[in-house]
């Protein structure tokens, strides 16, 4: 068939369909008769409209996408940008002010016995607190160097010499519980000089591993020298040396 009229119009008319719809074309020849297409038509002398033309995608949103995983913004936004430098600034302020915090190695005072019970005598009492403390301390600083820096072995494994130099008092130290502590009273007074000295150290755990070693090195030095040893501390000497086992 020969369509001879001349060329009328072309209306578009984009329908509100999916992103799949495919578009059809509804032609009207010159004799009036209506054709449906799913293929443009050859002839442009024909009057055609076409519907359920696929819609075009809408352009994406800056910052749309995955979420950055640390700050749960969109990931490479300017949001999840500052908001991680924020995380980094507070995480090295904290850093700082754990290493700040570090001071050389001390026991912590000697806390009473529980209730007030054990010896007549208060200052054995607190004598034999402070050498828990001490050889707890001693202890779980060679831990904690070992763990920071286990290359440095040797200068950290201090706590079998300072033992041996002070198994005397030790020993008497030992005695004086059996001597006058139940069985109950021991565990308390073990486990009130451990968390004392869990408290001291502490900020050490905390502290940046360049100030853990500088710590280390610091207080395995003092260790090694006698400084920590218990003959030296006259408040836990005297009264374990005087004190006459039973």
């Amino acid at each position: 068939m020969t369509w001879n009229s001349p060329l009328l119009a072309v209306l578009m008319v984009v329908a509100a369909a999916g992103a799949q719809a495919q578009a059809v074309y509804r032609t009207v020849g010159p004799d009036g008769k209506v054709i449906f297409s799913d293929k443009p038509p050859v002839d442009s002398t024909s009057n055609v409209t076409v519907s359920g033309k696929p819609k075009a995608p809408l352009p994406e949103r800056p910052g749309s996408g995955a979420l950055d995983a640390a700050t749960g913004l969109p990931a490479n936004s300017p949001q999840a940008a500052r908001a991680a430098a924020a995380s980094a600034a507070a995480a090295a302020a904290a850093a700082d002010a754990a290493d700040r915090k570090l001071g050389p190695m001390r026991a912590p005072p000697a806390a009473p016995p529980p209730n007030n019970t054990g010896p007549a005598d208060p200052a054995l009492a607190r004598a034999v607190a402070a050498g828990l403390a001490h050889e707890s301390l001693v202890t779980q600083m060679e831990d904690i160097c070992l763990r920071t820096l286990p290359t440095s072995s040797k200068r950290y494994t201090v706590s079998e010499a300072w033992k041996q130099r002070n198994v005397a008092l030790l020993n008497k130290m030992r005695m004086v519980l059996a001597d006058n502590f139940a069985g109950a009273q021991r565990v308390a007074i073990n486990a009130d000089m451990k968390a004392e000295v869990e408290k001291t150290l502490g900020p050490v755990d905390k502290a940046t591993p360049a100030a853990r070693i500088k710590w280390c090195d610091k207080s395995s030095d003092e260790v090694a020298s006698g400084v920590m040893d218990l003959a030296v501390k006259a408040n836990i000497a005297q009264p374990l040396n005087a004190y006459k086992l039973r």
